[in-house]
């Protein structure tokens, strides 16, 4: 059993440090600051009266989905954000 544990341990740090993983994980942060902008620009419209939906994750994403090329940039923080899972995921292992 305790061989199976360290086996477990090494295969988790050896994710957790590989230069793909790393990768997916910036993407993921670069994928959280863009949901974060995207928040704080919908509620400067807001406080601005120009217009928006509510000034949440979900409203931000509703913005983008209606703008064109919309739909590629929520993949691409779609992948991002499973990339910072997969990492964190590693991380616990």
């Amino acid at each position: 059993m305790m061989a199976m544990k360290r086996g477990v341990e090494s295969a988790g740090r050896k994710a957790a440090s590989s230069r793909w993983l790393e990768g997916l994980a910036r993407g993921g942060f670069v994928a959280c600051g863009v949901n974060y902008v995207l928040i704080g620009l919908l509620a400067v419209q807001i406080a601005l009266g120009i217009g928006g939906e509510a000034a949440d994750a979900a409203g931000a994403l509703h913005a983008v989905a209606a703008h064109p090329g919309g739909f590629v940039l929520l993949w691409l923080v779609a992948v991002g954000f499973a990339g910072l899972a997969l990492w964190r995921l590693a991380e616990v292992v």
